[in-house]
């Protein structure tokens, strides 16, 4: 079905958001038989210098008030001003030429922020750690000031023809998850640019190829072949097979496979070259962030001067001064033709055995907070890809007709005939034949030219990419008197962006509280269609579309209440499979089909976590309820949930035991009891006051129900119920206890919570932080009858606190370690609150390096003897990260190992210093101040 066309659209828009460079590309709407052009975008390329480029470097450089004068900044037009975007900020190739004179006002590599799984993409961090004086935005403005440059040069040189109103389609690496597409579109949102589209990258390289070479078919391939797409770009690598064939002479394409997340691209490369440059510069102390950075941007330049068709044999590298002494302070060393060629060929592109696949560690390497992949050899990357998607045992001989047959490659490292030629060999060696390399002479371009060509196909104005849904979708439901049901959404073989309505069935919504939609799929032929029951009666007919029926992740999402809203609204289903790889649902009212409500489901199974025929699950496989659950919840609810005039005094001090007995040791409870369990808890939250021992067995219970607070479908929701409750505190205020529970429940849901949350905790826990003296005996005294210890505990938790209120907690902790009493809690709360190493908060709220080896200095000199938790405090302030930013100095750190050598201290301590690790258990139950529940864990 084509898509909708905007009615004032004149022109078809692809913009490649790249992380190097960008690119928008564009034709006209009634002319999709020409070939699109490229856009030459306005952009500072000196001091008051403008100039038209086909590419726009995606870099950012953040000058302040003194450093360039208003009148070289200026451009064709006025600032475009969106939420959250900085006055003094240049964007494109000036932009990066700065970047390379000046230290830490650079931003780049945006786009790969965006996937990055332990920082919030909407907080200001971008530049990455660098002085509090220098503006900083997120990641989510980064990529939207791109958009907004390239909406105000088209909008300057197209008055008539706006770009918020032509059809744009903005492309993505295919290993984008559902987060970082999202904030893109947040991204294009902000600027104003809401008629958008997504497309995977590779898939837009062969948009592009299939546009150009559509007409010479049958010269290109005489039989049905697969094609490897490899597009590697400045931070990621994309990987997708593509099944080329003939039908009565015309050429069809089918994506049958997308590799998995890649952060390794060029920009690697770059990042690898500035190491040697590095140890030659200064080969006694790591360079700082700022100053690796300015070598990066010219490592990166060197790269693609060698890499060039006649190259000379060095070039020079040069890291300037600061200030005043700019000269004279700089350093320079020489970077060899043959450094680089080792590097790129032997380091990330060797010619290695279709059997050699890559080494996972579980350690990604970091470098300006960004981790990327441990093993950088990008030629094993894509033998594994080809054995996963094969399901062939790299232990044993291979088939080489399993080696595509064709490459098509992509990414500005192309634009080398060297690479190109070496990239040819090392599959043709796997092949043990010549692989067809496909001609692609727009390295930089055709990302965002193939952009356009979706969009026509979009439209049904050109062939598009077949394969559709590689599987049937089903979604599980029961009918009213409760008998499970299957309803088929898509068929097998449904086209991307094809649109089906089931509105010959309707569905009962549940408005205001969390519901669950159960998807389930099958990869086997199917005889079914849109909105298709099976059930019990059925299954027979349907038994070869049942087989191998598994079920994916559910989703959990909980829609809005609204005055105009009933409790339940009947609703008809609507759903396509986007051309990204997301199932799209809408729930569409009965009665007004202007109402919707739009859920995403990403339904692309992970190549990583591929399973075969051989090994499909039923359904009967997903993990059933507990048989006495019912039973349990029933407990509950005679404490809770009934009048006090019936409720039994004696079952709320058996509670605990009771469910116990009826579930068995609460540490083996797994997440979904433990939620299940919850719900009672929550929905009779105003009964927990009616006596003491309701009040803490309530706390006790629901704190360990829903810790930690995240990690569970709905947990967002949860948090918001039991928030309210902060509000109020506790009733029986006279019990130690009593606060100790109440304390122990915000502690253990502290991850759920959010920064404003965590900051009303904060400042009514700071209130207790005072010195020792008789001005303030009252508050030390009411402190101590309040539960000191937990107090503290929970302070230490706060993650998203800002860092200023972390290091006033921290000094107070200091303060108070001069004196004898606490120490075992003190010396644990300055380790958990000054961490390097978030435990469920953004990295970039860790407390300043500076900052903690100044503690960790004092640290050192306490006698760890005597008091062994000091050496625990010490781990976590100097665990390593691999973010030279964010880790302290070797001459630190390696003061911090020599003494937990000289105490005798756990290997596994020792570890985390010297190495960047991933916690064990016991280290994390120590640092968490808690166990996690069966089945989730915590990632740090």
């Amino acid at each position: 079905m084509p898509s909708p066309v905007s009615k004032t659209a004149q022109y078809v828009i692809g913009i490649d958001l790249g992380t190097t460079h960008s690119v928008l590309s564009y034709k006209n709407i009634d002319d999709y038989q020409a070939s699109a052009s490229v856009f030459l975008v306005d952009q500072l390329v000196g001091p008051g210098e403008v100039a038209r480029k086909p590419l726009l470097p995606s870099f950012r450089y953040h000058f302040n008030d003194n450093e360039i004068a208003p009148t070289d900044c200026v451009l064709p037009w006025k600032k475009i001003n969106f939420n959250g975007e900085i006055a003094n900020v240049i964007v494109g190739q000036w932009a990066r030429d700065l970047g390379t004179k000046t230290k830490g006002r650079l931003v780049s590599s945006a786009k790969s922020w965006l996937s990055h799984p332990s920082i919030d993409a909407q907080a200001a961090i971008l530049p990455w750690a660098v002085e509090d004086n220098i503006e900083k935005v997120s990641p989510v403005i980064a990529s939207a000031s791109y958009l907004a440059h390239f909406q105000a040069s088209w909008n300057y040189h197209n008055p008539e023809h706006l770009l918020a109103d032509q059809n744009i389609t903005i492309t993505v690496p295919a290993s984008f998850n559902d987060t970082a597409r999202a904030l893109t579109l947040a991204a294009a949102d902000l600027v104003g640019l809401t008629n958008v589209t997504l497309l995977e990258e590779p898939q837009a390289v062969c948009y592009d190829w299939y546009h150009r070479n559509k007409q010479a078919k049958t010269d290109l391939i005489e039989h049905d072949k697969t094609m490897l797409v490899c597009d590697i770009g400045g931070g990621t690598t994309d990987l997708s097979l593509i099944e080329m064939s003939l039908d009565h002479g015309e050429l069809n394409l089918n994506r049958v496979a997308v590799g998995d997340h890649l952060m390794l691209g060029g920009d690697n490369i770059d990042l690898a070259l500035a190491h040697i440059v590095e140890s030659r510069i200064s080969p006694d102390q790591r360079l700082k962030s700022a100053a690796l950075g300015q070598l990066i941007q010219q490592t990166r330049q060197a790269k693609e001067l060698f890499l060039s068709e006649q190259p000379p044999s060095t070039t020079s590298i040069t890291l300037l001064g600061r200030g005043s002494k700019l000269i004279a302070q700089s350093k320079k060393c020489e970077l060899t033709k043959n450094e680089v060629i080792d590097m790129v060929f032997n380091g990330f592109l060797p010619n290695s055995a279709f059997n050699e696949l890559p080494t996972h560690r579980k350690n990604a390497v970091v470098e300006f907070g960004l981790p990327y992949t441990s093993d950088p050899a990008i030629s094993k990357h894509i033998a594994e890809f080809i054995h996963t998607y094969y399901d062939v045992d790299a232990t044993e001989d291979y088939d080489p007709t399993i080696v595509p047959a064709a490459i098509l490659v992509n990414g500005g490292i192309f634009n080398s005939q060297q690479v190109k030629l070496h990239i040819e060999k090392v599959l043709s060696g796997w092949k043990q034949q010549k692989v067809q390399m496909l001609h692609n002479g727009n390295p930089d371009l055709s990302v965002a030219y193939g952009a356009v060509e979706f969009g026509f196909a979009k439209m049904g104005k050109q062939k598009k990419i077949g394969g559709g849904s590689p599987r049937n979708y089903f979604i599980e439901i029961t009918d009213r008197s409760g008998t499970p049901q299957s309803i088929c959404l898509l068929p097998k073989g449904t086209e991307d962006e094809q649109v089906i309505n089931l509105d010959s069935r309707l569905f009962s919504l549940t408005i205001g509280e969390p519901i669950r939609f159960n998807l389930a799929t099958t990869s086997y032929e199917s005889n079914l269609k849109p909105g298709d029951i099976i059930d019990k009666k059925f299954e027979k007919e349907f038994e070869s579309e049942l087989k191998g029926k598994t079920p994916l992740p559910p989703f959990v999402v909980t829609i809005p209440e609204h005055k105009d809203h009933k409790r339940f609204e009947s609703v008809y289903l609507s759903c396509k499979l986007s051309s990204i790889g997301t199932l799209q649902l809408e729930c569409v009212s009965e009665t007004n089909n202007k109402q919707r409500w739009a859920l995403e489901f990403s339904v692309r199974p992970s190549l990583s976590n591929k399973t075969t025929n051989d090994d499909t699950k039923d359904t009967n496989a997903v993990k059933q309820r507990h048989p006495n659950l019912p039973e349990a919840i029933k407990l509950i609810e005679a404490v809770y949930g009934v009048s006090s005039k019936k409720s039994d005094p004696k079952l709320v001090k058996s509670l605990r035991n009771d469910l116990d007995k009826r579930l068995g040791k609460r540490d083996t409870w797994d997440t979904d009891l433990l939620r299940e369990l919850a719900a009672p808890c929550l929905q009779f939250a105003k009964n927990r006051r009616r006596t003491e021992q309701h009040e803490r067995n309530w706390l006790k219970l629901t704190s360990f129900l829903l810790r930690p607070g995240f990690g569970y479908p709905a947990d967002d929701w949860r948090m918001e119920q039991i928030w309210p409750i902060f509000k109020s505190a506790i009733q029986y205020n006279k019990s130690t206890q009593s606060w100790s529970d109440w304390w122990n429940l915000w502690r253990r849901i502290a991850g759920g919570l959010n920064e404003q949350q965590q900051i009303e905790i904060y400042d009514t826990l700071s209130v207790y932080f005072v010195e020792d003296s008789n001005k303030h005996a009252k508050i030390i005294n009411q402190a101590k009858q309040r539960s000191y210890d937990d107090i503290i505990r929970l302070a230490a938790s706060l993650e998203h606190i800002p860092v200023a209120l972390k290091v006033e907690f921290g000094e107070y902790l200091l303060a108070k370690l001069k004196k004898p009493q606490n120490q075992q809690l003190h010396w644990w709360a300055l380790g958990r609150i000054a961490s390097r190493v978030a435990f469920y908060g953004s990295q970039h709220n860790v407390i300043p390096r500076h900052i903690a080896e100044t503690w960790l200095n004092t640290l050192l000199e306490a006698n760890w003897q005597t008091e062994p938790h000091i050496a625990f405090a010490a781990v976590m302030i100097a665990r390593k990260t691999g973010d030279r930013e964010m880790d302290i100095q070797d001459k630190v750190r390696e003061a911090v190992i020599e003494k937990l050598t000289q105490n005798k201290l756990s290997e596994t301590w020792l570890a985390l210093v010297r190495d960047v690790q991933t916690s064990d258990e016991t280290v994390m139950k120590r640092i968490f101040g808690d166990s996690l529940p069966t089945g989730l864990t915590l990632l740090s």
